[in-house]
């Protein structure tokens, strides 16, 4: 696919809201959402929005549009957005899962490796951000899937705020888009992350 393809994409993207953040702009005409002006808005985009087209390609296509972060790639990633002047605004990791995350306490020992490292990269090349997510409920009740992502966690949070990364947990609505999944509500991420302030 052709840098222009891919900016063709870009544009159809945004038609449907695609790009982040997804707040409600009053923006008229496609050419002015396709070019956002130079320090108004910082534009990020979801690279799995557009796996099928080429990294290095999509990289241009997202320079030329004034786009500065592809968001939700990997440390392998960051290099090649580096070598087109973009950040990641979201990093993650090439295993990640949705449904095993931090609400069961036997994913606890893997998932402390992978984001431990993954801080550690995401701190080395710059970046601010690191997404986690609680995973399916899996018959867990509200509070023992708070319990155990909360004692799950601190570990990650103490080793992130020490490398000035912040972890963001993924709120994802369990009834449309990802059936199960524990953290499907703004209650239930406030109380987690008050949770991990008050036990730290």
């Amino acid at each position: 696919m052709k840098r222009r393809k891919a900016i063709q994409r870009f544009a159809q993207g945004i038609g449907i809201g695609s790009l982040l953040p997804s707040v409600s702009l009053g923006i008229n005409g496609i050419n002015d959402m396709i070019q956002p002006h130079e320090n108004r808005i910082k534009h990020s985009v979801c690279r799995w929005c557009y796996d099928d087209i080429p990294l290095e390609e999509f990289c241009e296509a997202a320079q030329d549009l004034g786009i500065q972060s592809i968001e939700l790639t990997t440390p392998e990633q960051w290099p090649i957005l580096q070598k087109y002047k973009l950040t990641c605004a979201m990093g993650t990791h090439g295993e990640v899962s949705l449904t095993e995350g931090f609400n069961h306490t036997e994913n606890h020992p893997l998932l402390h490796r992978q984001y431990l490292k993954l801080i550690d990269q995401a701190a080395d090349a710059g970046l601010s951000n690191v997404i986690v997510f609680s995973g399916n409920r899996k018959g867990l009740s509200e509070e023992e899937g708070l319990e155990n992502s909360a004692k799950g966690l601190q570990k990650v949070v103490r080793h992130a705020q020490k490398r000035g990364i912040t972890i963001m947990m993924e709120i994802i609505k369990s009834k449309i888009a990802q059936q199960g999944y524990q953290c499907d509500n703004t209650t239930w991420g406030v109380a987690i992350a008050e949770k991990i302030g008050l036990d730290t």
